[in-house]
């Protein structure tokens, strides 16, 4: 069992390696039909695109909305594109910057793919992914967002969530609203990337948190703070 740790800032390591050992036990335990994952595969993702298509201004202007999508499968060049874009890594001096800003450069924000593929961790330091069940588990994520079909039917659904401590450890109660900033930037950025590659995007905030934490195998401390549908717009 392959068991790694892929946050960047070292006090973190011992919340990642906990959410893998969680995410494989329950992946062995309780995925029907042989779905389990063994161990954590891991994919890695084609180099993004550093250099833009369209001026930011016209991204502004096209950027809305979309909650209904073909099927069309997205290819692994943007749902790098899309991951990179949301919280990647842009460059590294005395420790990795990001797309997004984040205070004390804590970094506290986790994103989380679900496909027809199954679920996967995103590991920004290394650009991959780190697959965690290779059931797809969409309509169960469709069912705690108060059954949004865009969640289930989207291709593409990416859940940010927030390891608040790594934040609050530091700021306190403050800490929050430094969180609710950086899952904003990510918001945004994913919804601008969308738009860049001709797709659609919406940010849903209505869903049980309890059942999203399960479905994910989230561990104690580990919030889900935002579902983003992406697909290309019906």
């Amino acid at each position: 069992m392959r068991i790694k740790c892929n946050i960047v800032s070292p006090p973190n390591c011992k919340a990642r390696n906990y959410l893998i050992f969680m995410c494989l036990t329950a992946s062995l335990f309780l995925a029907p039909g042989g779905a389990a994952v063994a161990e954590a595969p891991l994919e890695k993702l084609p180099d993004p695109d550093r250099t833009g298509s369209k001026p930011f201004e016209t991204l502004l202007q096209e950027r809305h909305s979309v909650r209904a999508f073909t099927d069309q499968a997205l290819s692994r060049k943007q749902l790098g594109q899309l991951l990179w874009a949301t919280a990647g890594i842009t460059f590294t001096d005395y420790f990795p910057h990001r797309t997004t800003p984040s205070a004390g450069a804590l970094f506290p924000l986790e994103l989380f793919v679900l496909t027809a593929k199954g679920l996967a961790s995103y590991d920004a330091a290394e650009h991959q992914l780190e697959w965690i069940r290779s059931e797809d588990v969409r309509a169960d994520l469709c069912k705690a967002a108060l059954n949004q079909r865009s969640v289930a039917k989207a291709p593409l659904t990416i859940v940010i969530v927030s390891v608040d401590e790594r934040t609050t450890g530091k700021y306190g109660e403050r800490g929050y609203r430094y969180i609710d900033m950086e899952v904003g930037c990510a918001c945004q950025n994913l919804q601008l990337e969308a738009t860049a590659l001709g797709l659609g995007s919406v940010p849903i905030g209505a869903f049980h948190d309890d059942q999203v934490t399960e479905l994910l195998f989230l561990p104690e401390g580990w919030a889900p703070r935002l579902i983003m549908p992406v697909g290309h717009p019906r």
